[in-house]
């Protein structure tokens, strides 16, 4: 008899059959009519279409012949005209210079007005009404060496220009120019001639007033340059058309296909083209404009202009990769000219496409009808089968294929199961089976810690709806507050500030919910507290460690929505500057929030201070400085009541001691202290560090920026110099602002060369650098042989600030760990850094070590080196996998250190799939040497 899962597979083939043979003779009926439509359509057309293309390429040919033709002679026409009228203006004005023209004796002065003072007082003059002037050596009329010819020149200039219809001028060798009428003069104010004239305008600088490659014939010049002009040079002076930009347009609209363009001979450049003005394609050339990125095209042009477009009137067809384009040449002769420096063509140009559009037209209405037809045709043979599919796919798809699915997600051997695509009773099991596998799911932790941002943001969001759900409000908080992480990550602040706000709103509904928890116990007899007690497992009758762990959770929280909006606003570039206030003062009172909350608690007086200097930062933002400068001065005075410990190890062995702040300075600094009426403890605080020098530094930096801000840079420098040498313990990222701000106040006053050191250290921290990072994964507590060997190794290889160096270690989830930035004690720091890991018990899996690693390398190092060195490790899996190394490795180069003689599995599989270089052995001392000698190149 056959089992159940071999009857489940009968079906199913049974089922596929009785599509495929529906699906089969639908298609063969399709295929068909395809088929015999397209040959009846274009068996007997090939030949016609042919014909008819050669035909009207043929027609079109002579047409553009004509037409380039009859523009040639309109544009030379026009060009002859203008250049006479040059020759007139240029022989009037010798004949003023020379006495043979005089003016009368009652003759008036024209009007002439310099351009600036026209364009300083526009107001008080018309344009068109006097002749314009300038020059960049006076604005005195009288000081132009021309100034005895003007009384009758200016009235030939004002006869050109308006018999010409066009600005006219002449520009004379002594750098003054004469233009009537007054129009379009604002461009002596923007010009580029600006940058090459020595900051004035000069009508000198035209490239075709000096350049001879502008000459389009015998002492005549045609280029754009501020206004189109056209030039006629002679001896000491030059006359000049300025034409409007659309002087030359000649695009009929009612013929669209064709593109109109004068080139020269050799296609060098354009004055015109389509319907554009000249101001957008004179810097093209007509190779570029018509080829684009074409090559054959580019070859057949090449070679059409070097064989010489203006011995012959034809017409080419120049063939490419994508089209074909048709084009006819006609010169353009300047008349009176003795030779010509370059030619000028007038072209017409029209695209094979442009040739054949009506036909393509009447084509495509041809087949457009045809298809319609067999539209029809399929239409109605396609209903015929859809009854029949239909019918086998609701039975296979309503009925066998939803219990033969959940049969393989039961088995494992379906990935996924869309609930959508079933009823609604199938649909709610698919549900279940779903939460089901997300709880299975969640308990890895790759699921909701992937590598991989995205992945890690779609397994959240999946997850999410299980705890909203069930209510746990917690659960949705840590979702949602790891979502905002992913965005800070992916610099979306403004997204991570809401899922910030989003988690904080989580743990206040928690709060009111325990709160309402403890006023409804209120009301239980004491045998039902009992009874709850029990089912509860707790010990105590009241909710105040639980209140206490949720006050806790809700001050990190708002420090987390600070930490987003703080971002948000420096990151976010708006010109509605009281939105911008608000949003500061909006963080100022989420900071004070968490500052009565330390102060009732006395706890944590280091974050207090530090949360002290970033209220000040804040203020500084609204530009209330004097309170910026009173916070830095209260939170200055009691770091100088710490006591500092000169390392971790002497940290540890401390017990500390009894701190009380002065909350009255702080109420005077306008800080709201809520009132508590029990006595205020004092502060506990644990040996301290590096967190007092750090504190300090930050506090020289802010005050210097403040100083800055207010034009004070004597002051400001002091501060930055302050904060730069301030103790044995720095923060990387201010020393290098404060260097920064120090190097721009030495430049502001002219005196870098007076601080050598200072130029070393800001040019040293602006270059490039070597990174290697340390990722330790063994009992840094107890394996101190090895501390030593990586202290030492560390002090002698490392290239203090000449190279940036960090670690990170298995413990404390990653929170411990040193930036990969300069460092003057590299050594130093690694011995404090092993130090802080004393009291640290929980590890991480190797591969979450090594991937942590790689992602705080700094990326745009010139050189990588990551080494890692393990020992006793364990093989409970972490968050990577060994498959979400790789888009992190790129270009760093591993060194992997096992202080055993056997290489586990997890390593031996790093080796073969990135290519490691191991180091293994008993003996730790000749692993770091053979280490250094690899890593660091040394024997």
């Amino acid at each position: 008899m056959l089992n159940s899962e071999n009857k489940n597979q009968i079906l199913f083939n049974n089922c596929k059959k009785i599509q495929v043979l529906t699906l089969t003779l639908l298609l063969l009926g399709v295929i068909s009519c395809i088929s015999i439509t397209l040959y009846l359509l274009y068996t007997k057309l090939n030949t016609w279409l042919d014909d008819i293309e050669s035909q009207m390429f043929e027609r079109e040919k002579d047409h553009l012949l004509l037409v380039s033709k009859a523009r040639a002679q309109k544009l030379a026409s026009i060009l002859t005209n203008n250049k006479y009228g040059l020759l007139f203006l240029e022989t009037a004005y010798d004949s003023v210079k020379s006495g043979t023209l005089k003016a009368a004796i009652n003759a008036t002065f024209p009007v002439i007005i310099n351009v600036y003072d026209y364009l300083e007082n526009s107001e008080l003059y018309g344009e068109n009404i006097a002749t314009v002037w300038l020059s960049p050596y006076t604005r005195i009329l009288e000081e132009v060496p021309e100034y005895d010819q003007l009384n009758i020149f200016i009235r030939f200039l004002q006869a050109v220009s308006i018999c010409y219809k066009c600005q006219a001028g002449m520009t004379f060798d002594s750098g003054t120019d004469f233009r009537y009428p007054m129009v379009n003069m604002s461009h002596v104010l923007t010009s580029p001639l600006l940058k090459t004239c020595h900051s004035s305008y000069d009508s000198r600088c035209y490239k075709a007033y000096n350049d001879d490659t502008t000459l389009i014939s015998d002492k005549m010049s045609l280029y754009y340059q501020d206004n189109f002009t056209y030039f006629l040079h002679s001896k000491g002076k030059t006359c000049t058309y300025y034409f409007p930009d659309d002087y030359f347009i000649s695009h009929d609209p009612n013929y669209g296909n064709y593109e109109y363009l004068i080139t020269t001979s050799t296609g060098d450049f354009m004055i015109e083209h389509d319907d554009k003005s000249i101001v957008d394609i004179i810097s093209n050339d007509l190779v570029k404009e018509i080829y684009k990125n074409d090559l054959m095209m580019k070859e057949n042009i090449q070679i059409t202009l070097a064989s010489g477009i203006d011995k012959s009137l034809n017409s080419y067809s120049l063939s490419g990769y994508n089209t074909i384009y048709i084009a006819g040449f006609a010169p353009i002769t300047i008349g009176g000219s003795d030779y010509e420096k370059k030619k000028l063509v007038a072209v017409t140009m029209i695209s094979k496409n442009g040739i054949l559009e009506p036909l393509n037209k009447m084509i495509d209405g041809i087949f457009g009808l045809v298809v319609y037809q067999v539209i029809v045709f399929m239409v109605y043979l396609f209903m015929v089968f859809l009854m029949c599919w239909k019918l086998s796919n609701i039975i296979y798809s309503k009925i066998v294929l939803p219990l033969l699915l959940i049969e393989k997600y039961l088995k494992g051997k379906k990935q996924s199961l869309n609930e959508n695509d079933f009823n609604s009773e199938i649909s709610e099991l698919i549900k279940y089976l779903k939460k089901l596998d997300i709880i299975e799911q969640y308990v890895d932790p790759n699921f909701i810690l992937h590598p991989n941002l995205s992945h890690r943001l779609k397994n959240l969001k999946q997850v999410m709806p299980l705890f909203i759900a069930i209510g746990n409000y917690r659960g949705v908080s840590i979702i949602k507050n790891l979502i905002g992480n992913i965005h800070i990550e992916n610099q979306e602040y403004k997204k991570a500030y809401k899922n910030y706000k989003k988690s904080l709103l989580q743990i206040e509904k928690l709060r009111r919910k325990v709160i309402a928890q403890e006023e409804a116990e209120k009301n239980l007899t004491q045998n039902q507290k009992n009874i709850m007690k029990k089912k509860l497992g707790k010990t105590l009758s009241d909710w105040n460690s639980e209140k206490s762990f949720i006050d806790e959770n809700l001050v990190d929280k708002i420090n987390q929505v600070c930490f987003g909006l703080r971002l948000y606003l420096e990151k976010t570039i708006t010109n509605d500057k009281d939105k911008q206030r608000q949003g500061w003062k909006k963080l100022q009172n989420l900071q004070i929030i968490v500052l009565n909350y330390y102060i009732s608690k006395s706890k944590h007086l280091i974050k207090l201070l530090k949360l002290l200097i970033d209220i000040a930062y804040v203020r500084y933002r609204l530009q209330s400085y004097h309170t910026s400068m009173e916070l830095l001065e209260i939170v200055s005075d009691e770091l100088g009541k710490l006591v500092s410990e000169t390392s971790e190890l002497e940290k540890n062995q401390t017990t500390g001691y009894e701190i009380d702040i002065d909350i009255t300075r702080l109420m005077r600094a306008n800080i709201v202290i809520n009132e508590n009426k029990e006595k205020r403890q004092s502060f506990h605080v644990p040996a301290v560090t590096f967190e007092k020098d750090v504190l300090k530094q930050e506090i020289f930096y802010r005050r210097g920026m403040i100083f800055k801000d207010n034009n004070k840079l004597q002051e400001a420098g002091l501060f930055f110099t302050m904060a730069i040498e301030q103790g044995i313990w720095f923060d990387p990222t201010i020393r290098k602002e404060c260097i920064n701000e120090l190097f721009k106040i030495f430049k502001f006053y002219q005196r870098k060369k007076e601080v050598p050191l200072l130029n070393e250290l800001y040019y040293k921290y602006k270059a490039k650098k070597a990174s290697t990072i340390l990722c330790l994964d063994y009992e840094i507590n107890k394996e101190h042989n090895i501390n030593e060997l990586i202290v030492s190794m560390v002090s002698e290889e490392i290239q203090s600030q000449y190279e940036n160096f960090g670690a990170i270690t298995s413990y404390a989830g990653f929170y411990l760990k040193m930036d990969v930035v300069e460092r003057d004690y590299p050594g130093f720091d690694t011995e404090n850094f092993l130090g802080s890991t004393s009291k640290c018990s929980e590890r991480k899996h190797v591969y979450d070590v090594l991937l942590e690693g790689l992602k705080i390398l700094p990326q745009t190092s010139i050189k990588k080196t990551l080494i890692l060195i393990v020992k006793d490790i364990h093989n409970d899996l972490g968050a990577t996998r060994i498959g979400n190394i790789k888009e992190f490795i790129m270009d760093t180069k591993i060194f992997i250190v096992v202080c055993n003689c056997k290489v586990p599995k997890p390593i031996r599989k790093l080796e073969k799939s990135y290519f490691c270089n191991v180091i293994y052995g008993d003996d730790a001392v000749e692993n770091f040497d053979e280490l250094k000698k690899y890593a660091f190149g040394l024997d």
